[in-house]
């Protein structure tokens, strides 16, 4: 129970007034006894014992009255929940948190956990009255306070909901929270809820959640309400690719390419001869199996072959699980017509032996795939990187620091170095 105005209740101290009067009218008065009274108050005791109880129900009622007409002017309400309890006059602030990350989009026996979630947040919204106000936050995008406007056309909001699709982004579920709490705490309405509609995955949470819990002030009042909608049977049966890496530098034309995959079981279940494909062109190229064991990890290794020159598309892929967002990786080959090398030495003399190496193997076929380029260290600073694959530094013991700097940023964007150090250069 609250009151809308809670000072009208001093007012109930003026209930104290009709018993004060009555026991001022209580005063005893002195007796004189009268010998042709005495009969006549015989007679009349019944009466007399009637009307005082009279008296003391006008009492009661009076102190009632009283009393309900200043708990009316005090506008009391019940706090109530959305789920089915008396509301009284007292509006209410809903919060509506809902997990739209990946996760979502598994099935269980009712379907669509996403679609669940929808239908959910619709049966509530069936419960509001006029002027509730209700706040709609999603995990992938949640605003900041001063920007998050209550709703109060349930109609458009039935709108919104239907077109929320599941995201590839999503945020701890303490930073809704917080938000909530920024919310619910301006409102002015009496009954205040959360519902918190997810299928409450580990990844929701932080691993610094519960140290924080430990020493932070709490976030909301008393008399905020807290609904937890927990959608699904427990972690669906997923495996998810974590990462896909090109080991092989120097990729070419009809030569293999190495391909590393991590793929990770994210459910409680054992995975016997998981199937592991790459494809190339949208053509599959390669295929492995791996046993993963619950909430294990495993690395799998390919060797594909590229067909042709040019930048080709690939992907790895899974087997079909409960959540599709997650089994597929791209990637991208890229197959130079010809690999450009730069040799740099302080003189052409110094770059004899890489330029021997480069050219030896006797097959016709490395004339045409290397483009060397021959400079010397001055001229370095004019050569463009961009157009280079791999720099050969014969003797690299003069090179300046500026073009040590645009070395270290060729290699860290992917390009090859190869080394013909003099005996004492020192790295």
């Amino acid at each position: 129970m609250t009151f809308l105005n809670p000072l009208v209740l001093f007012g109930t101290l003026a209930a104290a007034i009709p018993v004060i009067l009555h026991l001022l009218n209580l005063r005893k008065l002195r007796t004189i006894e009268f010998s042709t009274l005495r009969f006549l108050k015989e007679l009349q005791q019944t009466k007399i014992r009637k009307l005082k109880i009279r008296q003391l129900l006008l009492l009661i009622i009076r102190t009632l009255l009283v009393l309900l007409l200043v708990l009316a002017f005090a506008r009391p309400a019940l706090r109530g929940t959305l789920l089915g309890t008396i509301g009284g006059n007292a509006h209410s602030s809903v919060v509506f948190i809902i997990d739209d990350s990946f996760s979502m989009s598994a099935s269980d026996e009712r379907g669509d956990l996403l679609k669940q979630s929808k239908e959910n947040i619709s049966k509530l919204i069936d419960l509001l009255n006029e002027g509730d106000e209700v706040f709609l936050l999603k995990l992938s995008d949640l605003p900041e306070a001063t920007i998050a406007p209550a709703t109060h056309d349930f109609r458009s909001l039935r709108k919104i909901i239907s077109e929320i699709s599941v995201s590839n982004v999503t945020r701890p579920l303490q930073d809704a929270l917080r938000l909530s709490s920024k919310l619910l705490s301006e409102s002015k309405n009496a009954n205040k809820e959360i519902y918190i509609i997810s299928d409450m995955q580990q990844t929701l949470f932080t691993e610094q959640l519960a140290a924080q819990n430990q020493t932070a002030p709490l976030l909301f009042d008393t008399n905020v309400k807290f609904f937890l909608v927990n959608l699904g049977t427990g972690a669906p049966s997923n495996v998810a690719i974590d990462s896909v890496e090109i080991k092989t530098k120097i990729v070419e034309k009809e030569k293999p390419v190495n391909l590393y995959t991590s793929i990770r079981n994210f459910s409680n279940n054992t995975q016997q001869n998981y199937v592991v494909s790459v494809f190339l062109e949208g053509v599959r190229v390669a295929q492995n199996s791996v046993r993963l064991d619950p909430w294990g990890s495993a690395s799998l290794e390919f060797s594909i072959t590229p067909k042709k020159t040019g930048f080709i598309k690939g992907f790895v892929e899974l087997e079909h699980d409960a959540v599709e967002q997650d089994n597929r990786r791209y990637f991208t080959l890229h197959v130079p017509e010809k690999i450009t090398i730069a040799v740099v030495s302080q003189s052409p003399s110094d770059s004899k032996f890489p330029m021997l190496a480069l050219r030896s193997g006797g097959s016709q076929d490395n004339e045409t795939l290397f483009d060397i380029k021959q400079t010397t260290q001055k001229d370095f600073q004019f050569l463009d990187l961009n157009k280079l694959d791999v720099i050969v530094l014969s003797f690299p013991d003069g090179l300046s620091l500026s073009n040590v700097d645009k070395i270290k940023n060729f290699v860290a964007s992917g390009g090859g170095l190869v080394l013909f150090p003099s005996s004492n250069y020192q790295a």
